[in-house]
């Protein structure tokens, strides 16, 4: 898979717009990319569709809980994707989202082991 980056391409100015710029840590591929932007119809809804697979993978690990040790918040990333989304979900065309919760994060969690 490839990586590229010049902000004056469509594939650039998706990157741009989510910060997948390193090609050491990249989010996306080239071609994943390139499929994004061919069906959200332009660069402006492939962000928008990129940013909901982001949240999907966001969603699946953020923690936010509190006990008697304290509390962990970690949804601020998804929170930024999610206005990313209605940023350009607005300017391109509307497609759904998916909610998705985490196992064995929280205390409440069956597989939540304290300390580890």
């Amino acid at each position: 898979m490839t990586f590229t980056y010049s902000p004056t391409t469509d594939i650039g100015r998706v990157r741009l717009r989510l910060m997948d710029t390193r090609p050491e840590d990249q989010f996306f591929s080239d071609e994943e990319l390139t499929a994004l932007i061919a069906d959200a119809g332009g660069w402006r809804g492939a962000v928008a569709e990129a940013a909901r697979v982001l949240l999907v993978k966001v969603a699946r690990f953020a923690r936010n809980f509190s006990n008697e040790d304290g509390s962990v918040d970690e949804t601020a990333a998804a929170q930024y994707l999610q206005t990313l989304i209605e940023q350009y979900a607005a300017q391109g065309p509307i497609l759904p989202t998916a909610a998705v919760t985490t196992l064995g994060l929280a205390p409440s969690d069956r597989y939540f082991r304290r300390g580890a």
